[in-house]
């Protein structure tokens, strides 16, 4: 139901400013405890109302995400690992730093995952397998120095 100027009614736009609230708190870390805490203590809400107050920011949380394309995502999260490995490396944080570079060369699949188990029938090897890693992958080529 809306008003006559086809807005939409007050009590549905507080629902929905209270789930983005809780949907940023869920973004900085909140738990449903903290959650419910402070909707009891801001709102005077019930757990129960609560908990369906936390479905929808668990919703909008969802919807931010269901329309990205994942070549959009990567793209974001690579921007973001650049900038962030840019300020470490200007604040001598060599650590961040790298794991900026080994996260973006995981997204970017540069590494492969572990060989899977082989197994027969009488005994299990976790040994990788004879065949040589494929071609393309530059970070297995690499040569190990042992100084």
């Amino acid at each position: 139901m809306t008003k006559s100027g086809g807005g939409k009614r007050g009590s549905e736009i507080t629902r929905l400013d209270r789930a983005n609230q809780v949907a940023r708190m869920f973004v900085k870390g909140a738990t449903r405890r903290d959650v419910l805490q402070f909707a009891a203590e801001k709102w005077g809400m019930a757990p129960r109302t609560t908990d369906r107050l936390i479905a929808d920011a668990r919703a909008c949380l969802v919807a931010d995400f269901d329309s990205i394309d994942r070549k959009e995502i990567l793209a974001q999260l690579l921007s973001s690992l650049s900038l962030i490995q840019m300020k470490a490396i200007h604040q001598g944080d060599l650590s961040v730093a790298l794991g900026c570079v080994n996260a973006t060369a995981k997204l970017c699949g540069l590494f492969l995952p572990p060989p899977a188990p082989t197994v027969n029938y009488t005994s299990v090897s976790m040994a990788p397998p004879a065949s040589p890693p494929p071609s393309g992958n530059w970070v297995q080529t690499l040569q190990h120095r042992d100084d």
